[in-house]
């Protein structure tokens, strides 16, 4: 398994760039990237220019007994940020928040059909209500607004509103996660909803604990941080659940980090996984123990960054590049190659987060780096 800071998608999305054999680093080095991302690389009609950039989207595929289910990739509209004000002039109307790509899979605890859904959110007697509509495989425009969602196809999910004191509408990042139900062993959705975090789900679902508890909006909104099950190898050489739960947590101030040069020549943590319980596959390839490790980033020469060797899984042995170092919670040291993916162009503010990613073949995660997202190898 490798890292970098996510969770998984469904119909074709690079969000932190295509996934060929190899890929480049800024700075010169090539690095073996990840092979397939089983997640949707099609422009999504309601994400936009965010589309392609994986940090405000979800994307996994579910947990089915002791095997995995079909991939599902829900999109955070472009617009995100201001549905929930949308939502209360509407005058009843629904607004789609988030799209919904299902590749063949139904989950009906979500009312989630093949192909495309939109979910909305409307507000018919000042109650924040939501419905997953399907559209069908063919069809990938959710109408906005839609008229009547009452009587539109679908099916109504449950919604509660979570406020944490003291936070103000900018704690809540414009994103959308999957998570999961630990009772009924189900899926729900997590969605900025105005100065709220909106959990949507099937009536009656349970909401997930945190793995680790802490101050501050990214411990407390799941927004910022993310959590899921990891894969582990199947004997098939496919990926099986493990059982083991982890949470990746980005630090504070990730996002005011904006330029290469704060990572230049210096070590800054970057985000904390936690791991409920040992899982040999992920300490061998990402030096992660039971507990909190630590990732920390840097970029520049292996001497300026001080790594001692090339780090397993680079391919080219050019000099400058992003670096991390992977501090156990039992305090090894580990160092991996970095790719880092520039989306300066869209000229969108990332938020700076975290989460798990899902590949074909393993499993990584994202982190928010500067203009654009790095992954860890």
């Amino acid at each position: 398994m490798q890292l970098l800071i996510l969770a998984a998608s469904a119909i074709g999305i690079v969000a932190c760039g295509t996934d060929r054999r190899t890929a480049r680093g800024p700075l010169g080095l090539a690095v073996q990237a990840p092979v397939t991302e089983d997640c949707p690389q099609d422009s999504i009609p309601l994400s936009g220019s965010i589309t392609h950039v994986v940090g405000f989207h979800g994307c996994q595929r579910f947990v089915h007994g002791t095997t995995y289910d079909s991939v599902y990739a829900i999109f955070a509209s472009a617009q995100l940020a201001t549905v929930a004000s949308r939502v209360q002039s509407a005058g009843g109307a629904g607004i789609p928040a988030a799209e919904i790509y299902s590749r063949g899979g139904t989950y009906q605890p979500l009312g989630i059909e093949p192909g495309y859904n939109c979910l909305y959110f409307f507000e018919p007697a000042g109650q924040l209500r939501a419905k997953t509509v399907p559209l069908g495989p063919s069809t990938a425009v959710c109408p906005d607004p839609l008229a009547d969602p009452g009587a539109a196809r679908g099916k109504e999910l449950e919604v509660r509103q979570v406020t944490v004191a003291g936070l103000a509408d900018a704690d809540y990042p414009p994103v959308t996660r999957w998570q999961s139900d630990p009772v009924n062993l189900g899926q729900y959705i997590g969605i900025k909803c105005g100065a709220a975090w909106c959990e949507v789900g099937s009536t009656g679902f349970k909401s997930e604990p945190a793995l680790l508890t802490g101050t501050g909006r990214t411990y407390s909104v799941p927004g910022w941080y993310d959590e899921q099950v990891l894969a582990v190898p199947a004997a098939d050489g496919s990926l099986r659940p493990s059982g083991v739960r982890a949470a990746i947590y980005p630090v504070a101030d990730l996002g005011q980090h904006n330029d290469a040069a704060d990572f230049s020549g210096r070590w800054v943590q970057a985000a904390t996984v936690v791991l409920e319980a040992r899982l040999p596959e992920y300490e061998s390839k990402l030096n992660f123990d039971p507990g909190a490790n630590r990732i920390l980033l840097c970029v520049g020469s292996s001497g300026e960054c001080e790594v001692p060797e090339l780090p397993p899984r680079c391919t080219a042995s050019a000099d400058s590049h992003w670096w991390a170092k992977i501090v156990s919670a039992s305090g090894r040291v580990a160092y991996r190659c970095v790719t880092h993916r520039d989306h300066s162009a869209l000229g969108v503010d990332i938020p700076g987060g975290a989460r798990w990613r899902w590949l074909t073949n393993d499993e990584t995660g994202w982190i928010r780096c500067t203009d654009g997202c790095c992954t860890v190898h």
